[in-house]
């Protein structure tokens, strides 16, 4: 069941056009989504959607959006269980987004990723419910067993050829029932 959310969820974002859009914080946006584990070349300029876990080499893939660590992919909880008509069993699924972009300045670095992390949470946050996926979804909450969303900023180089790296780790908890 974990795969088939994750997918899910990866194809919400693919889909939808808000995703690559710009804003108030990172106004030009970029020209669309890709999503490399499926064949689509990874691009500069164009969000990159991956199925695997977040990579620090992938440079020239960026901006791009993970499912989590090489440490920590997801974290699934039995909640509760009830017998009705068989075993039903409530779960929690944690799946930490990391969400990265890369420019010349840290100003630059700092909006493509927050501007990036916004629109997938207004994503997400209409599709609170997906029937047959989850009954609930909530993006960032402190009630996520791995915590409250944490970014990160990363500067290398030197004189002109520095590139910094803007992340943030954004956990998405799922409530779904899986029938046994």
């Amino acid at each position: 069941m974990n795969e088939l959310i994750i997918s899910h969820l990866l194809d919400l974002l693919q889909a939808d056009p808000r995703v690559f859009a710009g804003g108030t914080i990172y106004a030009p946006g970029w020209a669309g989504t890709t999503r490399p584990d499926r064949g689509l070349p990874a691009q500069s300029g164009r969000v990159n959607i991956y199925d695997g876990s977040y990579e620090p080499s992938g440079g020239g893939h960026r901006p791009a959006i993970y499912i989590g660590l090489r440490a920590l992919e997801y974290e699934d909880t039995l909640e509760a269980s009830a017998l009705a008509g068989g075993l039903v069993e409530f779960r929690r699924l944690v799946v930490p987004l990391v969400i990265v972009a890369q420019a010349a300045t840290e100003g630059q670095a700092r909006a493509q990723r927050d501007q990036l992390c916004s629109n997938v949470r207004l994503v997400l946050a209409s599709h609170v419910v997906e029937s047959g996926y989850w009954y609930e979804l909530r993006t960032g909450l402190s009630q996520a067993a791995i915590g409250e969303a944490h970014a990160w900023l990363n500067r290398q180089g030197m004189a002109n050829a520095v590139t910094v790296t803007a992340g943030v780790q954004l956990p998405c908890r799922f409530l779904y029932v899986w029938a046994v």
